[in-house]
């Protein structure tokens, strides 16, 4: 009994703690929060890009989340491709979200900036208000030509016309009964849009217009803005010519190896390289050969077969050095080629070659040698976009690793280049 009643006057005491700590560190003066909001310091670099249709300026409190709507994991361009809105496109902010027990965000900053097509002006000044976490007590989004939005038409001392609507939530529904205000900003001229999602205790509307104001200002519209409306084609359309371009791009930069784009499932062959198209246009794969090293007559073999070669001893003040090489040799026991890690493989790092190697290792010329290889892969759906910088790395670390290699810098076996030969064997 005793324990018992000490175990819950210790539980008592920290949810005790925990609510001093809140009321003490938890939501400061408002006047507070709205100089950080609003005086911050804008987004250093020039400000936030927008997949390259237009760049914004913004306080450091503000964290990009992207393209709305679309798979955060695609690239930027891939992203593009994919957007078939012909209205707009919505790019999403926050800031200064404070978590509730449960560790969701309860009272952010949202901000949303929407790039409009030039070419449906009309259309676009009356679409929804694009924050989603925007809504009336039933769930229902108001549109933004309903009389309940206040309006003012404004012209700056430039000559700008921009079009202003707000409405004050006073529902508390879901907010904690926490009144806000949902602010949107039209600039025509411009086919853009500010949409904004701020807690009355961190803004007064005043600060809130003045904040897109100052945001408007300082957007900087591209003009690959207009050219995203004016694509043609289909989204699968605009894909497949993505992928293609970056199919293009990869047997380009290995160009200089001898290896040219082959016909989907095939390979291309140079000197010492080996490249391969997947049959559905997925996948990409190049080998190259760096160098060959005869093995000595008692060469040590590990518990697998495999060949155990002697390196040549590392800087011991340089650290572990990291190899990411890979060795074709012959398993004299099962028959075939093997491929594993020079240094280092682990029992399950032992393969049979696949088709790919098989067709590599068809065209080496000694059973007695191992051949050393440096490879890479890209594969990342749905339009390839690691594809050049793939090519690209693989380019420059297979050159490097060869130089080492045939300089004896690795491997305490001679080592010496390697000519893939011309026919199978």
């Amino acid at each position: 009994m005793k324990i018992a009643l000490m175990l819950g006057a210790g539980v008592l005491g920290v949810l005790l703690l925990f609510l001093v700590i809140g009321i003490v560190v938890g939501p400061q003066p408002a006047k507070a929060a709205r100089e950080t909001a609003v005086n911050a310091d804008p987004q250093q670099g020039g400000g936030f890009d927008l997949h390259g249709l237009a760049r914004v300026p913004l306080p450091k409190a503000f964290r990009f989340r992207g393209l709305d709507v679309y798979n955060g994991h695609l690239s930027p361009a891939e992203q593009l491709a994919q957007h078939d809105d012909p209205h707009g496109l919505v790019f999403r902010f926050d800031a200064h979200a404070s978590n509730d027990w449960g560790g969701h965000a309860r009272d952010p900053m949202l901000l949303n900036v929407v790039p409009m097509n030039p070419a449906n002006p009309a259309a676009n000044a009356q679409r929804r208000f694009s924050i989603g976490r925007y809504h009336s007590p039933t769930g229902d989004t108001i549109p933004l030509d309903d009389p309940r939005w206040n309006e003012q038409r404004e012209t700056t001392a430039a000559g700008v016309e921009r079009v202003w609507r707000w409405l004050e939530m006073n529902d508390h529904f879901g907010t904690d009964e926490a009144p806000r205000w949902a602010v949107t900003v039209h600039e025509p001229a411009r086919a853009l849009r500010l949409d904004f999602y701020v807690w009355r205790r961190k803004m007064s509307l005043d600060q809130a217009r003045a904040f897109l104001t100052r945001t408007l200002d300082t957007l900087v519209v591209h003009a690959a803005r207009d050219a995203h409306f004016q694509r043609p084609g289909t989204q699968e359309e605009r894909m497949a010519v993505m992928r293609q371009s970056r199919i293009d791009q990869f047997f380009a930069t290995l160009a200089p190896l001898g290896v040219v784009r082959p016909a989907p499932g095939g390979t291309s062959f140079g000197a010492d390289t080996a490249a391969w198209l997947d049959g559905d246009l997925k996948s990409l794969r190049a080998m190259r050969v760096l160098a060959q090293a005869p093995l000595p007559p008692a060469v040590q073999r590990d518990g697998q077969g495999r060949p155990q070669l002697p390196l040549v001893p590392a800087d011991p003040s340089a650290g572990p050095r990291q190899l990411p090489l890979r060795m074709l040799y012959w398993h004299a026991d099962s028959g075939s080629w093997r491929y594993t890690r020079l240094v280092r493989p682990t029992a399950r790092d032992d393969w049979l070659v696949m088709d790919f190697e098989s067709q590599v290792v068809a065209r080496l010329a000694d059973r007695g040698s191992v051949y050393v290889v440096y490879a890479t892969h890209a594969y990342r759906p749905p339009a390839l976009d690691d594809a050049p910088e793939a090519a690209a790395g693989f380019l420059a670390e297979a050159e490097r690793w060869r130089g080492e290699l045939l300089a004896g810098h690795i491997l305490a076996l001679p080592a010496q280049p390697v000519r893939l030969v011309a026919a199978a064997r």
